[in-house]
Formats: C-alpha cells, sequence, structure tokens
C-alpha cells in the first residue's frame, strides 16, 4: 500500500525552463490539510501559491531560493508521522541550479550573482564559475556584457551620488515578457487615424458601462477581425507560425499598481455588453488585488489604450507567444490606432489592412450609434432591427452571471 504522495511541480507557462521556489511555509513533519498552501513559487507570468489537496505530514524536496524545473517531485505527504520518520526510501532531490553538483562557484563569484541577481540557469553548462566569469562574459539583467558597457556606465554604478533602487520582481517578469519578441530586431509598426468630430460626445452618449472608454468597442471588433487576419493572432518560435484555435483578447491596465494584461477569453464570441462588463470586473480585481493566474495569462493578442493619459502616438511593445499588439492615442477629433507586429510572421501591409478594416468597422458603428452590437442576448436581433420591427428598444437586465445584458419585449414576456 502507497502511503505517501509525490507533488510535482506544475508547468504554468510553456516557455519555463526553470522556476524560483519563493517560499516554503511549513516545517518538515508539519501536519497539512486540504487547501493548506505547501509552497509559493515565482513563473514568468506571476507568483503562484499552491494548496495541498490532501493532507498529510509534509516533506519538503526543495527550499527557498531553489530554481527547478517544472514537472520534479517537490513535496512529499506521508499519510502518519510514523511513515515519516521510519522512512527508509531513497528521497530524490528535484533537479535545482543553485544545489547543483556540478557545479561551483567561487565565493567571490556567489557574492556577483546575488548583486546583480543573475539566474543561475545561466551556469548550468560550466563545472565552475570564478567573478571573472560572471563580469567578462555573462549577461547582466539589463541585456549587457559587463565588458560591454561604457566607461559612463561602470562610473555610474560607483557614484555615490547616485541613488540605485531594485526593480520588483513583477517588472523583472514584465521585462522578461516583452524582451523576447523585441529582441529579434524584427518588429516595426503601421498606424492609422480615424477622425471623429466631438469624439468626447459620441462616447458618452453610446458607451452603455464604461464612459469616456472607446476600449471595449475596439475590443470587440479586434476580436472579430482576428479570425480573418489570423497571423495576428499567432507567435513565432523555433522557426514556425504557431496559430491560436481561439481569440482571447488582453487590455493592457497599470493604475499604480503595476502594468499587467488581463484576458478577456473567447471574446470573438461575446456581446458589446459583456466585453464592456469583462473589462470593468477585470479591472475591479486589477484594483482590489484579487486577480488570479487565469486573469494574466492565455491572452492571444493585446490592446494598450493610451487615450485617458492623452497620448497621441507612441509604439507598443509586443508581449511574449504573441505577433502583434495594437496601442490607441486620441488627439481632441481623432483616434489613433497603432500596430506593432513581429515581421517574422506578418508583412507591413498585411498589418496595414488589419488596421484599415479595422477603421472602417468603427467608423459604421460610430455613424449607427452602436444599433447594430448592442443585440438581444436570446433571440440576437439587434437594436437597429428591433426598432425597425416594435420601436420599443432593448431592456437592459442583469443576467444570472451578474452581468450586464440586453433583452428584446418579446423575449422578456416569453414570446
Amino acid at each position: 500500500m502507497n502511503n505517501t504522495i509525490d507533488i510535482k511541480l506544475p508547468k504554468d507557462n510553456v516557455n519555463d525552463e526553470f522556476v524560483r521556489i519563493l517560499s516554503c511555509p511549513f516545517n518538515d513533519g508539519d501536519e497539512v490539510k486540504q487547501d493548506d498552501i505547501l509552497i509559493e513559487y515565482e513563473t514568468s507570468k506571476a507568483d503562484v501559491e499552491y494548496a495541498s489537496e490532501n493532507i498529510g505530514y509534509i516533506k519538503y524536496l526543495c527550499k527557498s531560493g531553489d530554481e527547478i524545473k517544472p514537472g520534479e517531485t517537490i513535496i512529499r505527504l506521508f499519510q502518519n508521522i510514523d511513515d515519516l520518520k521510519q522512512s527508509s526510501m531513497k528521497v530524490e532531490k528535484p533537479t535545482t541550479i543553485n544545489t547543483s553538483s556540478k557545479t561551483r562557484f567561487s565565493k567571490k563569484a556567489e557574492k556577483l550573482i546575488n548583486e546583480k541577481k543573475i539566474p543561475y540557469t545561466q551556469f548550468q553548462n560550466f563545472s565552475f564559475v570564478t567573478s571573472k566569469d560572471i563580469s567578462s562574459n555573462l549577461i547582466d539583467n539589463n541585456g549587457f556584457k559587463d565588458n560591454d558597457k561604457s566607461d559612463q556606465e561602470k562610473l555610474n554604478t560607483e557614484n555615490k551620488d547616485i541613488f540605485t533602487e531594485e526593480i520588483s520582481n513583477t517588472k523583472k517578469r514584465e521585462i522578461d515578457n516583452l524582451r523576447g519578441v523585441q529582441s529579434s530586431n524584427l518588429t516595426s509598426v503601421v498606424a492609422k487615424s480615424i477622425h471623429i468630430e466631438n469624439l468626447n460626445n459620441w462616447i458618452n452618449t453610446n458607451s452603455t458601462a464604461l464612459p469616456q472608454s472607446v476600449l471595449p468597442l475596439i475590443v470587440f471588433e479586434s476580436s472579430r477581425l482576428l479570425k480573418k487576419y489570423k497571423y495576428l493572432n499567432s507567435y513565432f518560435s523555433e522557426d514556425k507560425i504557431h496559430f491560436y484555435q481561439y481569440v482571447n483578447i488582453g487590455f493592457a491596465i497599470d493604475l499604480e499598481k503595476g502594468l499587467k494584461s488581463l484576458t478577456i477569453y473567447n471574446t470573438d464570441k461575446k456581446t458589446y455588453p459583456r466585453v464592456e462588463t469583462e473589462i470593468i470586473n477585470l479591472s475591479e480585481k486589477y484594483l482590489e488585488d484579487e486577480l488570479t493566474k487565469e486573469d494574466l495569462t492565455n491572452s492571444t493578442f493585446t490592446i494598450s489604450d493610451l487615450t485617458s493619459e492623452r497620448s497621441t502616438f507612441f509604439i507598443p511593445l509586443i508581449n511574449k507567444n504573441q505577433s502583434a499588439i495594437l496601442g490607441i492615442g486620441k488627439t481632441e477629433n481623432q483616434i489613433n490606432l497603432i500596430l506593432s507586429f513581429d515581421h517574422r510572421v506578418v508583412t507591413g501591409k498585411y498589418s496595414q489592412k488589419f488596421l484599415n478594416d479595422l477603421a472602417e468597422r468603427i467608423e459604421v458603428y460610430i455613424k449607427s450609434d452602436l444599433k447594430e452590437i448592442i443585440i438581444c442576448s436570446k433571440c440576437l436581433i439587434s437594436l437597429r432591427e428591433e426598432s425597425k420591427l416594435s420601436g420599443k428598444g432593448l431592456i437592459r437586465i442583469i443576467n444570472s452571471e451578474g452581468k450586464i445584458d440586453f433583452i428584446c419585449i418579446n423575449c422578456l414576456l416569453g414570446n
């Protein structure tokens, strides 16, 4: 009878070769219950807390600071304490870098590694690492080799008049997420302006849940266009283009709690009011620090809206495992659409066609006051069609999921 349960480190992100263990809150031999947090670790996307699905007595096979491959056993649970004490079975430690017997480090090297916060994974092919190896050959967190730095940069490092601040783990993940595509040096930008008179009045009149914001409309229409422009809903890896079979729009948000991209799943299948509601709900979770891993991952295309900051033009950076990102700027009487794209996947002509189509769709909706995209959640009749039939319009309701929807009179009465 097997009296132990082995817990393996989940693979939350396909590109993570190693993740860092942040904390092991229990001591070996402690009793744990279901839903207790057994371990906390850091992926390239987020900090993750792993909750127990079982009860038992815990034995850690790792420690805080270890960098471990996903799929390795990190915890062993015993059904009773005697099993743990009397167990003579060989405990295999997970594959780590900083505890590896293959690579040894001088004391100066270890000090330098900790100061520069260089991942131990960079040394896995070394047998012995000295401080000279690090200074001369290894890339630091800013992406420079030490011997490539200018004299001024080296002087700044030692200058006591310069204040240095450590970046947060969130910022490190952001850098890692953005570095992937940009490092190819094959990204480019196209843009399109949509001229609109009285832009603010139009947004205030037609928005059903987010006044002052054009973001829901652009998210809504972009998601439908991505079915046609499938290369913008893909990513480049290992000399191949990988196409997503779903459309999950991520929208960037930065309200003094760090830049994050929040995911609206299956965006192309949602109504316009539902898109608005999702943006509101996710934004509230961001402000309340209640975001889950699912809220922050699995987006296939990202939109960054800086209209509230009165930005007219900027170059958005493409996220990892994506081929494009759409930026939105604004002047008094126009919206500016800026598309950064991966030239390994698409051409400038292809990207500009996407923007032209998107601009045409937005202009149509502006002229039609959104009557085409506000629809009955039951029979799917549009507000324009219903107005022609009865002239009674649609009624806004709160559905069983607590979200905003619309319904026509006939469906409300069960006709």
